[in-house]
């Protein structure tokens, strides 16, 4: 798959947590695609990739510290490639106590 959707989950969330079993087709080219859709955790949920450039970016703002996970939501991406990571965010010497 020539694409992927970005996924953010809230701070403390484990990979085995995603529920795989949740999903919506892509509906653009190629149509099909499973994308989770799985919202237990989930912060944020990139556009259908199926709909959207190749070359493209996403940025987004993380504005709590902690430490995210975020994951390929095209299924076999995260399932079979295991496609995911971590992302920390630190505090700034505001948050401090």
């Amino acid at each position: 798959m020539p694409f992927h959707q970005p996924i953010i989950d809230d701070v403390g969330t484990k990979p085995g947590d995603i529920d795989v079993g949740k999903t919506t087709p892509s509906t653009g080219t190629p149509a099909g695609v499973l994308l989770i859709d799985d919202p237990t955790h989930r912060l944020y949920r990139g556009l259908d990739p199926s709909l959207q450039p190749r070359d493209r970016g996403e940025g987004v703002y993380f504005e709590t510290p902690g430490t995210y996970l975020v994951i390929c939501g095209v299924r076999d991406h995260f399932v079979n490639d295991h496609m995911y990571g971590f992302v920390t965010v630190p505090p700034t010497p505001t948050d401090a106590p």
